[in-house]
Formats: structure tokens, C-alpha cells, sequence
């Protein structure tokens, strides 16, 4: 039932002129299997430990059963729109370059830090988006769906953080969104990634708290409760407030601000691809005489 609501939400996206790529794990589908083979898996910080048999393991549950099934979902959902999914790997058509991931921890009693092989775990270095933007640029209304496996240079498979794939891509496609869904990532990784403006260490947390809770006490109660009561009137009115992925993309988004009255009197006039590209290209928006 989520994927199947996931796949409808995505395509949704897809007609309201957002592109949306897709980015999937598939941590516990991988634990399965090597369960299932007597395989015990070792975590340090989150990633897996990957040896030979455990990379072929994962590629083949990542870029196989996990990736078609979204894949599949995204294009049974978007069937009668003709919205298609289509899923890829960080391999397909040199998308995604990697290097092995170096790790190191620190020994609690010496507290000397020594470094942690974690075989076969890679981490993004390059990024050759060109198919990808082939894709979202095309006529036809194709979704990607990408499994975190990535190439080194010398040609071996890596597998690779779901998270840390999806920010790789975001960055390289200059995405003007970037949700996370399932585990939460920690603040220093959203700092780094360029999500959040700062991240608080812990001790200084409760500080930085009360010092956004004294700002937050400045801005009027009543200021407050209009802006929330038209951000629900605005999700009811488009049919999102059941969606929380939706809603989540669309926070502070406007429809009536001079962009939103030009998008909407462009497609109007030129058809709604049309005006998707213009508003994606980055260009002024037309004024005077060349308004529409």
C-alpha cells in the first residue's frame, strides 16, 4: 500500500510539471537475502560492511527486484496519463563515478583512531547526469528510478549510501527540491548537503533552542496562525492535505505570487510543457510586450 501511494504521489508530481527522480535503498530487502544465505551482515556508522558475495547480493537486489518494482508501481500508477517509470542504476550509461569510502574509528579504551575497511562501499565523485536530463527534457513523460550501485574508475562495483546517491544527483541536476523519505539523516550530513544553514552540536543544543524560541515569541500569535490556517486552506484546495510527501514539497510555494500568475498564463497560452521548460530554464520571466 505505501509503495503504491508513493508511485501515485510521484506521477502526480510529474504532471504538475515537477520532474521528479527517484532515488531508492533497499537496506532491508538486502538483510533478507544474506539471511536467508546464513550471510551475517556488520554495520560501522550505518554502512555495510560489504565483501564480494555481499556486493553481488546487493546489486542484484538493489538493481533488480527493488529497482523494478518502484519502477513497475510508478508505471501502473501513471497508466492512463502514460506516465512511465524507468529504472536505472548508478552503472547505466556512466551515471554515477565513485571511489572506495574510507572510514575510521576511534578505540574506546586507547582512543586511537584506526581505519575501518568496509570493502566494497563506494562514494560519489562524479556524475554524468546527461541521460537523466535526456529523460526529464523528453516529450514523453519518463520518471527515473535509480539504485545506489556506482563504478570506479578501474571498472569495480560499489555500493553505495541511497542518501549520499541522491544528494550526488540533486546537486549535479541543481534540483530546486530534495526530500528524504524513511530514516533521517543526521544534522552535520544536511549542513554538508547544503539542506539546513547550521547544525547545533549537542551540548550547545539546548541553547540554540531557547534562543529560536525567544525569535519565534517576537512574531505575533495571530501572524502565526494565518500563515498556517493558509498553508492547510491552500493543501485542502489542491487536494494534497492527505499526502504528506506532497505537502512536504510544496511548503511555501505560492500560487499567486507574479510567477505564479505569469506560469499560469503562459501554459494557458503555450501549453503546459511549454511554460515547465521556460520556468526550468532559469530565464527572466517575459515583461512588457513579451508578456503574455
Amino acid at each position: 500500500a505505501v509503495a503504491k501511494q508513493f508511485a501515485a504521489d510521484v506521477v502526480l508530481l510529474k504532471l504538475m510539471g515537477v520532474n521528479p527522480v527517484v532515488v531508492h535503498g533497499g537496506g532491508p530487502q538486502i538483510s533478507a537475502m544474506l539471511d536467508k544465505a546464513g550471510v551475517k551482515s556488520a554495520f560501522v556508522d550505518g554502512l555495510r560492511v560489504t565483501d564480494q558475495d555481499t556486493m553481488q547480493v546487493a546489486e542484484m537486489v538493489l538493481s533488480g527486484a527493488v529497482n523494478k518494482e518502484i519502477a513497475h508501481w510508478i508505471t501502473m500508477a501513471g497508466k492512463e496519463a502514460d506516465v512511465r517509470g524507468i529504472g536505472l542504476s548508478g552503472k547505466d550509461a556512466g551515471l554515477l563515478t565513485v571511489e572506495k569510502t574510507q572510514r575510521t574509528q576511534r578505540d574506546p579504551d586507547s582512543m586511537i583512531e584506526h581505519e575501518v575497511d568496509l570493502g566494497f562501499v563506494g562514494e560519489p565523485t562524479r556524475v554524468d547526469a546527461k541521460l537523466l536530463t535526456r529523460l526529464i527534457e523528453s516529450d514523453a513523460d519518463w520518471l527515473p528510478v535509480i539504485a545506489p550501485i556506482g563504478v570506479a574508475e578501474d571498472g569495480q562495483t560499489y555500493n553505495v549510501n541511497a542518501d549520499t546517491v541522491a544528494g550526488a544527483l540533486a546537486g549535479s541536476l541543481k534540483a530546486k527540491r530534495m526530500l528524504l523519505t524513511g530514516d533521517t539523516i543526521d544534522g552535520r550530513t544536511a549542513k554538508a548537503w547544503g539542506l539546513v544553514y547550521d547544525a547545533v552540536p549537542a551540548a550547545k543544543l539546548d541553547a540554540a533552542v531557547d534562543a529560536l524560541a525567544k525569535r519565534m515569541a517576537g512574531v505575533p500569535k495571530n501572524q502565526l496562525m494565518m500563515q498556517k490556517l493558509m498553508i492547510n486552506q491552500a493543501y485542502d484546495n489542491m487536494g494534497l492535505a492527505g499526502t504528506q510527501m506532497i505537502a512536504t514539497l510544496f511548503d511555501g510555494i505560492t500560487r499567486h505570487s507574479p510567477e505564479g500568475v505569469w506560469f499560469k498564463q503562459y501554459a494557458e497560452e503555450h501549453g503546459f510543457h511549454a511554460a515547465v521548460k521556460w520556468r526550468d530554464s532559469g530565464k527572466a520571466i517575459p515583461r512588457g510586450k513579451d508578456a503574455p
